[in-house]
């Protein structure tokens, strides 16, 4: 990314769908639980899990070195909570996770009994069932009637208006409905945010852009609250008239760089 830097005197700015395809599944299986940790900001959704993944009470969690903490919590969001949305299972999920553990993590599941991969993947099972059964039954419902829907008919259909034919795996069927329209709000987000620039904002400043669920501009300084304000009214606000089925606020993180400097050194500026 250091190779990719502003137009001399302008800085990069990242404005970054935070947990789009979260939110975006919350809306669309409309499971309670998943519902309530998008809306609640106070709920953690990968920490719980990682209480889960590594048996530790809250209190346990809340008293380890922060470095550790975040660790867990990584492994819990990205080796156990997004692999199983996206249809992974414990089989393949569990050497993800002990083979990446931290060694005081290692340590402390050796004091819980689990001194193995298979005991450790054993354990992971458990979780796994729980996850889909207790946690998050709705989700696990909507996902079954899916491919039941896909099977019957040979398409899925997105809320935003596509229709994508098979033969699809189960886990496309399931996935497509989700990623696809969460890609959609970032394009919509672009589209409408273009028509404004060019009506209202210096052509030293543009889009130039787009790496996941961000949106990249090359922006002059003087335009860059201007900017956030369109950044912010098309993807929080207007989005969400253009789109009913959106039922829950999204939000939109910034981050920069230096005037004159490049894409890899960006300071975090919370959001929009």
């Amino acid at each position: 990314r250091e190779l990719f830097q502003p137009r001399p005197g302008n800085r990069l700015i990242e404005w970054d769908y935070k947990g789009i395809e979260v939110v975006v599944s919350a809306c669309i299986n409309r499971d309670p639980a998943l519902l309530t940790y998008v809306k609640d900001k106070t709920r953690d959704m990968h920490r719980d899990q990682a209480l889960l993944l590594f048996e530790r009470s809250r209190e346990e969690y809340d008293a380890l070195p922060k470095d550790l903490a975040k660790q867990e919590r990584y492994l819990a969001k990205n080796g156990f909570v997004f692999a199983e949305f996206y249809g992974d299972y414990w089989k393949k999920i569990t050497p993800n996770i002990w083979y990446r553990l931290p060694e005081a993590t290692t340590e402390h599941l050796r004091d819980r009994g689990y001194k193995t991969l298979k005991q450790y993947a054993n354990h992971v099972r458990e979780v796994e069932e729980d996850f889909w059964s207790r946690r998050f039954p709705v989700y696990n419902e909507w996902k079954e009637q899916s491919w039941i829907d896909y099977k019957r008919r040979g398409y899925v259909d997105l809320v935003t208006g596509f229709r994508c034919y098979g033969p699809l795996s189960r886990n496309q069927v399931t996935n497509l409905p989700i990623q696809g329209p969460a890609f959609h709000c970032l394009l919509w987000t672009l589209i409408q945010a273009e028509q404004e620039m060019a009506i209202h904002v210096p052509e030293r400043t543009m889009l130039v852009g787009q790496i996941h669920d961000a949106a990249l501009g090359d922006v002059h300084p003087d335009d860059e609250a201007l900017m956030d304000n369109i950044m912010r009214k098309w993807g929080t606000e207007m989005i969400r008239e253009q789109w009913e089925w959106i039922s829950v606020p999204l939000t939109m993180e910034k981050s920069r760089s230096e005037v004159n400097g490049n894409w890899m050194d960006l300071e975090d500026c919370g959001p929009v």
